[in-house]
């Protein structure tokens, strides 16, 4: 018995509306205080409904979570398309990272602690994060700006291991990204800048009066 074309379109649909308001939900409130009965009630369908596509909350927030990194990936993919070069590149994620965590509730990040399949597939992606590093800093060396006598595989160790205690720690509950990314982030990067590249972000970072 073949499913009812139009059922089936409903229910991706409806997929994509659960996914939507829940990821909305889950990082203005944090995910420990959203309860599926507050996803079906803001979504104005019945819990039956809802459990009935995602049948319990880890499940959702795995597909959330999945949502997450593929929108980010493609816009730090279209930003790194539109850069003249690594530093403006670096620049426009830094905006577009701090944006998107302006209205992002700290508890957000401390809740996917309690997730272990969350966790388990945050830590798969990790080997994607570091292969892109590596590909911004050769580009960084090929345009001039970062150094080519550093083991940069070595310093995204040390970048991975400062998330990790971030995370752990959970620094944004007292941080902002913005003052993580310029007490932590750019500092490391300067370090391994040439002058130009030095200048360029001296430049960024100088104060506003």
């Amino acid at each position: 018995m073949h499913e009812n074309p139009k059922w089936t379109d409903y229910r991706v649909s409806l997929k994509d509306r659960i996914v939507e308001k829940s990821l909305q939900l889950f990082a203005s409130q944090g995910i420990k205080a959203v309860k599926m009965d507050d996803i079906a009630r803001s979504l104005n369908i019945s819990k039956r409904t809802l459990y009935e596509v995602y049948d319990n909350k880890e499940t959702l927030l795995v597909e959330v979570i999945q949502k997450a990194r593929t929108d980010e990936e493609e816009a730090l993919s279209q930003l790194a398309g539109r850069s003249r070069n690594v530093m403006e590149m670096m620049l426009n994620i830094y905006y577009y990272k701090t944006e998107q965590m302006k209205d992002t509730n700290p508890q957000f990040f401390i809740d996917l602690e309690k997730y272990p399949s969350v966790m388990q597939m945050l830590h798969r992606n990790h080997q994607k994060t570091h292969d892109d590093f590596i590909r911004f800093v050769k580009r960084g060396v090929k345009e001039g700006y970062f150094r080519s006598d550093i083991d940069y595989e070595l310093v995204a160790l040390m970048l991975e291991g400062f998330s990790e205690q971030a995370r752990s720690k959970h620094l944004f509950q007292k941080y902002s990204l913005q003052a993580i990314f310029l007490n932590h982030v750019f500092v490391i990067i300067r370090g391994f800048c040439t002058q130009k590249g030095i200048g360029f972000l001296d430049e960024f970072m100088k104060p506003t009066n």
